[in-house]
Order: structure tokens, then sequence, then C-alpha cells
């Protein structure tokens, strides 16, 4: 019977566990590091992958901004621009919503101009120009959601499985009293 309650017990202390850790994060988030350059002339063309060639890292002032990057040619001159953005603000007029990716995948606005937003550390930087007229694929979407949904089975078997096995035991415990009496 210890041992049954050593086992509720870790399951409700690992669960704490996490609640906490997931509070600290949430109350503790550090500011995203972005590249952050005004329009800067680059060579990079809308195909394949290109760096921004941007040398100056970002705090974003605001918890909630990502990384953002704007190409654009007009009259035979390249540009790109990085820095920091609220998602829910428009960018360029421009709705983002590929900002919990964690690349910089390109999505054409009009012909010669094209923008993207990511989560991750520096991820404005590394800009990549897809084949599809920039219609992005949702590998980042679907990898992110497998990865939560993992976390949710884990946790629901660590939560689960030792509830079942506390009862049970409970049950037996009972049982076997009332044929001892």
């Amino acid at each position: 019977m210890e041992r049954l309650g050593s086992v509720g017990f870790g399951s409700v202390l690992l669960v704490c566990l996490m609640m906490s850790v997931s509070a600290f994060e949430m109350k503790y988030r550090l500011r995203q590091l972005c590249k952050g350059c005004d329009i800067e002339s680059t060579t990079c063309n809308p195909t394949g992958i290109c760096e921004s060639s941007c040398d100056i890292t970002y705090i974003c002032e605001d918890l909630v901004e990502v990384c953002v990057s704007a190409w654009r040619r007009s009259e035979g001159n390249t540009t790109v621009e990085t820095m920091c953005h609220n998602p829910a603000l428009p960018f360029y007029g421009q709705n983002l919503t590929d900002y919990n990716s964690s690349r910089c995948v390109m999505k054409r606005v009009e012909d010669d101009f094209y923008i993207c937003s990511c989560n991750k550390e520096e991820c404005n930087d590394r800009l990549i120009f897809t084949d599809d007229a920039g219609l992005v694929s949702p590998g980042d979407d679907l990898k992110n959601l497998l990865s939560l949904l993992l976390v949710i089975l884990l946790l629901s078997v660590a939560v689960v499985v030792p509830l079942i096995t506390l009862f049970y035991f409970f049950y037996v415990c009972r049982q076997h009293k009332k044929s001892n009496q």
C-alpha cells in the first residue's frame, strides 16, 4: 500500500512540476532576438534560400513580437528589410499568418514583393523562397501539431495510468479486507 501511495504522489508531483515550469516560461519568457536592418540592397533572388546579410541583432521590445523580413525588387534594385514586428498588426498591409513557423518562408504579396515571419532566434536572417509562387507548405505547422499531441498524450498517460492503478489497488485491498472478515 505504501508503494501505491508513492506512485500516486509521484504522479501528482510530476503534474505540479510541469505546470510550474509552464507558468515560469510564460511569466519569464525571453524576448525574441531578430535581425534588424533597415532597407538594404541585396543580391538575393526570389529562388531557393538566401541570407539577409544583416549583421545587426535586436532584442524585440515586446514579448509578442516575432521576426519579419520583406524582400522587394523595384526599378532593377533589390532590397531586404528585417525587423521585429507584432503579428497582431498588419505588416505592409498584410496579416502575418506564418509567425509560428521556425523558418522564414517568403510569401508572395505582389509580383516583386515577398514577406515572411517566424518565431525562432534570428530566423529572419535566412530567407526561404519556394518554387510554388510563395505558397507555404504546412510542414512546420504539422510538426508543431504532432509535438503538441505527443506532449498531451504523454501527460495523459502519466496522469491516467497511476490513477487507474491507484483505484485498482484500493478496490483489491477493499475486497481482500471483506474476504478476511
